[in-house]
Parts: structure tokens; sequence; C-alpha cells
């Protein structure tokens, strides 16, 4: 077979800066970045980090010291902030009125805000939750006791209409498996479900997927294993179906993951059970039900507890962490996107159905397509012919409508 040769159009209207393309069938071959090897924000583990619509990372607090000792200079609430994907940082608020804090949570809302909840400080858990609507410049309690027990080392997710969902944790020397949600910013709560399925456990995985699915993995449970198992709820956390009871991957907690454009979850590093640590990448394109090995060492120092985003271009951004002689600042790039080309022409060399998917974006945020079994290369033709297919809205990008069609060519299909 000869291979295929498929020219994409992006038609869009108004004035995005950039997109991206995802054709599919990308190997992620391409090697980390260092960025910054000293950002100016002290070395840490445990700290929060969130991308913002427009791009922007913002990260938050997190353990400077040895989290099991009492005392203040162990911990920190700053937060700073990149505009160019880690390259350099501005200081955006030293003391934002949230107390010192590690391993708490913070999510990025649709329209820009950022919530933090949780964690674990100098003298004890935290479930209070606080928004900033200026990237982390300045702050507002929300909730201090949302009704939730007061825990750290729990995951969360904000869904697609919005609604955050956080789950697990460890608090008050117990684990956790609860799960809660709040449809208003946090400012209210509701138990969704107080035994799930899966066991107790905190430092897991959580993310969401286009349509809406949450999928949980990995983290170190109330039997003192680490696990790698591997859950999905169709339903913002009230019911939970286990996907992989033990995944490819090895058992581990303190993992970072993220789901980039094309609908797939990239998982890095970790600790192990025999007390080592990981810079492994790996790779699910169903939701966790499999998964492959993108990278056995990517590069990066191994290591737990770090924080990662997922910029809207795929480009993937990690930042700290922590290994057996450490605590860690420095901060690595990798990119997943086919191109970045506003028409580009993709050669498909290997049979099969592949899905597509487009970001575009401006400074006021980003919208993604996909379109699942969008190509599909069987064979040689004898006449080959040009298919286009109707341009189509695909969201709101501020007050500028994108329209997106794509126009291809089939040579041998």
């Amino acid at each position: 077979m000869e291979p295929l040769a498929v020219s994409f159009s992006d038609l869009s209207k108004g004035h995005p800066t950039g997109l991206a393309w995802f054709f599919g069938d990308e190997n992620f071959s391409e090697p980390w970045t260092e960025m910054n090897v000293s950002p100016g924000w002290a070395a840490r583990w445990g700290q929060a980090s969130v991308v913002m619509p427009d791009g922007n990372i913002v990260l938050m607090g997190g353990f400077i010291g040895n989290g099991q000792v009492v005392g203040s200079d162990r911990y920190t609430n700053d937060t700073w902030r990149s505009t160019d994907e880690g390259a350099s940082w501005e200081l955006m608020n030293t003391s934002p009125g949230w107390s010192i804090r590690g391993y708490e949570n913070g999510v990025a809302m649709p329209d820009g805000k950022i919530i933090l909840m949780g964690g674990y400080g100098p003298y004890g858990y935290f479930n209070d939750v606080w928004r900033s609507s200026d990237e982390g410049t300045t702050w507002d309690i929300v909730n201090a006791s949302p009704g939730w027990s007061p825990r750290f080392g729990q995951s969360s997710v904000v869904m697609p209409d919005g609604t955050i969902v956080i789950m697990g944790g460890y608090g008050f020397y117990d684990f956790d498996n609860d799960v809660w949600k709040s449809s208003n910013e946090g400012a209210t709560w509701m138990e969704v479900n107080a035994s799930p399925g899966w066991s107790k456990r905190y430092s897991q995985s959580s993310i969401v997927t286009p349509d809406g699915d949450i999928i949980l993995f990995g983290g170190y449970d109330s039997g003192k294993n680490y696990m790698n198992d591997v859950w999905r709820s169709t339903d913002e956390g009230a019911t939970w179906t286990e996907e992989n009871t033990s995944a490819s991957w090895s058992p581990r907690h303190g993992q970072c993951s993220v789901m980039i454009p094309d609908g797939s979850i990239i998982m890095m590093g970790g600790r192990i059970s025999t007390g080592g640590y990981k810079n492994d990448i790996w790779r699910s394109t169903d939701k966790g039900e499999t998964w492959t090995q993108i990278n056995e060492s990517a590069g990066w120092p191994e290591r737990a507890a770090f924080s990662c985003v997922a910029i809207p271009n795929g480009n993937i951004v990690l930042m700290g962490g922590y290994d057996l002689s450490s605590f860690k600042n420095d901060v690595w790039r990798v990119g997943t996107a086919g191109s970045f080309e506003e028409n580009p022409i993709h050669i498909y060399n290997v049979p099969g159905i592949y899905q597509v998917s487009l970001v575009v974006y401006n400074s006021d945020g980003f919208n993604t397509l996909l379109k699942p079994e969008y190509i599909s290369v069987t064979g040689f033709c004898d006449s080959c012919k040009a298919d286009t297919y109707p341009a189509f809205s695909i969201a709101v990008i501020g007050s500028i409508v994108l329209v997106v069609s794509f126009v291809w060519w089939r040579k041998n299909r």
C-alpha cells in the first residue's frame, strides 16, 4: 500500500491566533525540553497547578520541606504565573489569604476562575474552598466548611458544564473514597457517593474526558497498597465501573496525568512500591481500558508529587516534585500535536481508521473539535477523488464564532 496523503484546511472565521491538529497516528516521539532550571519559585512538591483558558499556567502552594514536621517553614502559599509555557514566571501573590499548605487541589473553571480546595498545613488538614478571578492575584473564601471532611491528596475535576467533582484523599489519620460535587464554583456541595467501589486512597489521578466521563486510577490505598486499577464514572461520580484491575504500568502514587486534545490520557512518573521513582510515560486512547508505553525514560529526572498541565495547543508542561534526594523546581515541556500549520498535509502510512482533532485558540480561550473515525485508510484505489465536508460551527470564543471545515483528498484509499 502507498501512503495516504490527506490535506486539511482550517477555514476559521474570526481571529484565532493559533491552532493544533491531531491526526490520530501521532507517535509522541518529540523529546522533552527543559524550559527552566530555576524559575524563581522555591523547590517544592505537592503543589497545585492549573492551566487557564488562555494557556497561562498558575502554580500554588506546596511543601518546601518535610511535610511531617510541624513548622511554618515547611510549607508555602505563594502563587506564580507563567504566560509562556513555563519558560518564565511571575510572582502573583505571597499572601493570598488561604493558609500555607501542600497537597491541595486546584481546578480552572471554564470562565477562567481558579478554585482551590483542601490540603495539609503545619497544624492540620483543610477543607476550605477559595476562588480567584484574576489568575491568582487575589483570592476570596467561598466556603470555610463545605461538608466534606478536611483532607489532602484528593483528586478533582471540572466537568464540561462547570460542575466540580472531588474524590478520595487522606484526613485525620484515615483514608477517604467519598465523592462530592458542586455546581456553583464550590459554594455548596452534595455527596454523590459515600462508597463508590474503589478502595479508599490518596495521591491518585483523576481526569475528565471530552464527553464527560471521569477516569480515576492509581494512588496509595488504606491497605498500604500501591494501586494501578482504573475506574470510570459516566454520571459525575454517582456510580463507578472498574475498567482495568491491573493496568500495564506498575502500581504507583504521586503520578501526574492529563487529558490532551485528541481525547487520550497521558500518565507520567510517580513513586512505586519498591520505594523508587519513575519517569515513564503511558497513554490510553480508550478511557483507561488499555495502555501503551510511550517512553520508558522521558529525559527529566524521576520524581513523584509533581504537577503537570496540558496547554490548549497540546503541549504538556510538568513542574517540581521530589525524589529520594531532593525537592525540585525544574520545568519541562513536550509537544503532542501533529501540526501547528493552518492547512497541513499529513501522510498516513498504516491502514486504519483515524480520529482527527483540531484545537483553535486566541487570547479569549480555546475550543476543541474531535471527529471520531474521520479518516479510513484501507488500501489501493484506481481512481482518486476529493471529498469536502461542509463547514460547521464548533463554539464561541469570547464574541468570536469560529467556523471550521475539513477538506481532504484521498490518493490511495
